[in-house]
């Protein structure tokens, strides 16, 4: 897409405005004024507006520069404003300016002003608002989509913030698809169209910094990002497309990221949505994983978590129907799915939850190699099981008792419990949860029920393992197979 590194890409309607020899001759020219310049590590240039309100960014005589020096600079048009290493540059707006294409680069860049920046997007001519900088480019002035219904263009550099400020509007109904660098969203926004982000990350530092459309999460190592703190977005999260490749979606930052709108996959082969979440961090899908009502009978992908330990809580309706993987981090099953392919637990992943997992037949399963905690750390609850489970040897049933006797959690199958070959060795960790004691007695719990029964050597090949926080020598406890499940026995002296 890009020719020269700092150059338009070809496709670009400014690019394409040039006669075809220009265009091979203009990027030897440029590159050679950018090699020959000087390189200054303190250069500082401030560009302010001369122009007309509502005047067009590139047009000759609007701007005046502080620097005669600029090799770059002609006739008082902004069109590609050349690198300097190092360097800073500031752009003062007064008020309004039309913008068809930006393309301004430097090391450190700030547009500051009352404003705003319209980015006019003409469709037919897919041009592209570049505002490249090798570290940051702070847009301290509102920025005002103008595109009847397309997408505007932005783009960086790879290790780049461009950071909005002062918030994103619309004139007419438009998106921003944003390639490369990172996209730092500070402000309240209302633009309508969505963000696309390609081989980007998107910072939202703020609500409603992603205006009312959807997040589509593109092609590459996308990352959508907190910034650090707790975030609440009503945004739809989705993907163009999911093949037989799969797609990667990413989560950084710290905190708690709460997605309160439905998240959707895109695609009808059964790929998988491979989702990273950060050390430290928890997202929500609080609406579900929900598709438009046409395609319900075509969402054949799954999920599988790897990479990072952070949690995903999926909560409301579930209706992916491929395979869901946990590989590391902490999923956490409150929502009910319908009818899936299997579920594969393998540590140091963990799965908790209290919402229903629905398996689509007799031979599909939960397969349990890491650790399930039906609820979490420090609460009790149920987790139920549409389906049979599978017990592979290293699988960890970390089990909270409550404050009552008798109370605690439970896995809760419609199916059985079968046992991958004698040697599948796993444990019951027995812990409390907030605010519970063990009075002194025998004190018996249901932890796992089965209505097509247990496996005779389930409890044989299980082992039992006290919380240190249990007191020493006084606790003792032995499992039992009964009716279809087993059973712990506590005995407290």
């Amino acid at each position: 897409m890009f020719g020269l590194v700092g150059l338009p890409p070809f496709g670009d309607s400014l690019w394409m405005r040039f006669p075809p020899l220009s265009r091979h001759v203009l990027p030897i020219i440029i590159g050679l004024i950018i090699l020959i310049r000087p390189q200054t590590s303190d250069a500082q240039t401030t560009l302010t507006w001369q122009g007309e309100s509502g005047g067009e960014w590139n047009a000759a005589g609007n701007w005046k520069s502080d620097s005669e020096s600029d090799a770059n600079w002609v006739d008082g048009s902004v069109a590609i404003f050349p690198l300097v290493k190092g360097g800073e540059i500031a752009i003062d707006m007064p008020g309004k300016i039309v913008a068809t294409s930006v393309w301004v680069q430097q090391n450190t860049m700030t547009i500051q002003g009352n404003g705003p920046l319209v980015l006019n997007v003409n469709p037919e001519e897919k041009p592209m608002h570049a505002f490249r900088a090798e570290k940051t480019t702070a847009l301290d002035v509102p920025i005002q989509l103008d595109g009847g219904g397309s997408q505007s263009w932005l783009t960086g550099s790879r290790d780049q913030e461009l950071i909005i400020n002062k918030g994103i509007s619309e004139a007419t109904p438009t998106g921003i698809t944003f390639a490369f660098g990172t996209l730092v969203l500070n402000a309240p926004s209302t633009f309508t169209g969505g963000i696309i982000f390609n081989n980007a990350s998107v910072v939202i530092a703020n609500d409603a910094g992603a205006g009312t459309g959807p997040l589509i999460i593109g092609e590459g190592k996308s990352v959508l990002s907190t910034g650090g703190g707790d975030r609440t977005i009503k945004n739809n999260l989705t993907t163009p497309w999911v093949g037989a490749g799969g797609a990667n979606w990413n989560f950084e930052g710290s905190g708690t990221l709460t997605l309160d709108a439905p998240v959707n996959f895109q695609g009808a082969e059964a790929g998988t949505v491979n989702i990273s979440v950060a050390d430290g961090l928890k997202v929500i899908f609080k609406q579900g994983v929900v598709p438009p009502p046409e395609r319900r009978t075509q969402i054949l992908q799954g999920i599988k978590m790897a990479g990072q330990s952070g949690t995903l809580v999926l909560e409301g309706e579930i209706s992916y129907r491929g395979t869901t993987t946990v590989e590391s981090g902490r999923l956490v099953m409150n929502g009910t799915s319908e009818l899936q392919k299997s579920w594969k637990l393998t540590a140091p992943g963990i799965l908790s939850g209290t919402g229903a997992i629905g398996l689509a037949g007799t031979e599909d399963s939960l397969a349990a190699s890491g650790t399930l905690s039906p609820a979490s750390d420090d609460s009790v609850g149920i987790l139920r099981i549409t389906g049979d489970m599978k017990i592979l040897s290293g699988f960890r049933y970390l089990w909270n008792f409550g404050a009552k006797s008798g109370e605690g959690d439970r896995l809760d199958l419609q199916g059985a419990v079968a046992m991958d070959g004698t040697g599948s060795d796993w444990k019951v960790i027995v812990c409390p949860a907030a605010g519970a004691t063990l009075m002194p007695g025998t004190h018996t719990y249901q932890i796992l029920a089965a209505q097509g029964g247990v496996a005779d050597s389930a409890v044989s090949n299980a082992s039992l393992e006290l919380d240190p926080s249990l007191p020493a020598g006084r606790v003792s406890g032995k499992l039992q197979t009964v009716n279809g499940g087993i059973n712990l026995i506590l005995t407290v002296k």
